[in-house]
């Protein structure tokens, strides 16, 4: 199974989002600025068309699903 299938994408707040990445590889691994773009570019604001139920919070700007079909033709 490739990670990105069942990787956590929808956090709270960017902050929460800052302090998860920042405990996981690749992501912990960045430093301060690659991160913050990271949380500005890397992620978007709830709802969007993959989450319409959720009001609050980010989540990827890449879906779920695209960035595990990138993975598959690697």
């Amino acid at each position: 199974m490739i990670a990105a299938q069942k990787r956590t994408d929808i956090w709270a707040s960017r902050q929460l989002a800052r302090t998860w990445f920042q405990r996981w590889h690749p992501w912990k691994r960045l430093d301060a600025h690659a991160l913050d773009s990271f949380l500005k570019y890397g992620l978007r604001d709830l709802p969007t068309p993959a989450y319409p139920d959720r009001a609050d919070g980010v989540t990827l700007s890449c879906t779920r699903a695209q960035e595990t079909a990138s993975y598959m033709y690697e």
